[in-house]
């Protein structure tokens, strides 16, 4: 094969490599480091990776973009579908510092599900193996370890005299406490409208997806995590949805502080002095949640939903210690 043959198919493979970057995405030290990693991880037979795993952003406050890469979220077009860097359970990464014009490797680590944080210098957060949490962050020298409590401190501060509110309308008891701009929680409590008890999200302006992930810290204690099952809220539309709305809006009532942090790295505290009273004795109830052509419809009653070996009299649920709020229940008869 000639030098020219050779050099046509290699910049045809980068040419793959790169497709799944839109145009003017990321500068051309980042489009040519991505290209080099799809080639390794995919064994030059070119592939695609998400936008959420190719970061180009300020990591160490200098003001100049830099550059993470995660092999989780590269997929190959044909053969293996993972990188080849990539195990059971983690994968890759690599974090480029930008030195003049050039991105040079600073990190690298095995890990999943990475978030970026917010400030001028953010915390990286990754899951390794069995899910163990860690936090890195540039020191001015390199990329070390850094506490969880370090980590919940690039969330929003508590707003000084931020109150709990509450109010009722249309059969839904609503309790919210607002943390500036961008940054809501809300209760909504069925007494008569057919929609449902919820708790719904919303940090920095984002609201989580449904079938997502959020960090809940309360007053410094380990996260815990809830999982996302509606449009930025906790629903009591099915039993594990129901046992997690209730399990938070018991620590909620208990506690004084929330910090909250998304699984795209927004986070922002809340106040919960005043939560109790605001938020009252809570039903939890599924909803029957109507398309806009079931308006004129009268709202079926809500059906309240029972947990085996719980106190369902009252909001006073007696639940074990546990590390994350996603529980296994036993199965109930219908």
């Amino acid at each position: 094969m000639t030098i020219l043959a050779q050099s046509r198919i290699g910049a045809a493979l980068l040419l793959l490599s790169w497709s799944c970057i839109s145009a003017g995405a990321a500068s051309k030290a980042a489009n040519y480091l991505l290209s080099e990693q799809i080639v390794a991880a995919c064994e030059g037979r070119g592939g695609t990776i998400d936008p959420s795993a190719f970061i180009e952003r300020d990591l160490t406050g200098d003001g100049r973009a830099d550059l993470l890469i995660s092999h989780e979220g590269i997929t190959c077009r044909s053969g293996l579908r993972r990188s080849l860097e990539c195990g059971v359970q983690v994968c890759s990464v690599r974090i480029y510092v930008r030195e003049g014009s050039l991105l040079r490797l600073r990190e690298e680590f095995l890990g999943m599900q990475l978030s970026v944080g917010n400030g001028p210098v953010p915390v990286i957060r990754a899951l390794g193996h069995g899910g163990g949490e860690g936090f890195l962050r540039w020191n001015g020298r390199s990329f070390a370890r850094v506490s969880g409590a370090t980590a919940r401190g690039n969330a929003t501060a508590i707003v000084p005299n931020a109150r709990w509110t509450s109010g009722f309308g249309q059969g839904i008891h609503e309790a919210r406490i607002l943390n500036g701009p961008g940054n809501v929680v809300t209760v909504n409590c069925d007494f008569a409208s057919g929609f449902g008890s919820s708790l719904v999200i919303e940090v920095q302006g984002v609201r989580p997806p449904a079938g997502s992930e959020v960090e809940m810290w309360f007053d410094g204690k380990p996260a815990e995590t809830v999982l996302i099952d509606g449009d930025g809220e906790i629903t009591a539309d099915s039993h594990a949805g129901a046992a997690n709305l209730r399990l938070v809006l018991q620590r909620m009532k208990r506690h004084r502080i929330v910090t909250i942090r998304l699984a795209g790295g927004q986070a922002s505290s809340f106040s919960l002095r005043g939560s109790s009273r605001a938020i009252g004795d809570c039903p939890i109830v599924a909803g029957n949640r109507r398309s806009s052509t079931d308006a004129d419809k009268p709202a079926p009653a809500g059906k309240t939903l029972a947990l085996p070996g719980a106190d369902n009299s009252s909001n006073a649920i007696r639940t074990p210690p546990r590390a994350k709020f996603k529980l296994k229940l036993p199965k109930v008869d219908p």
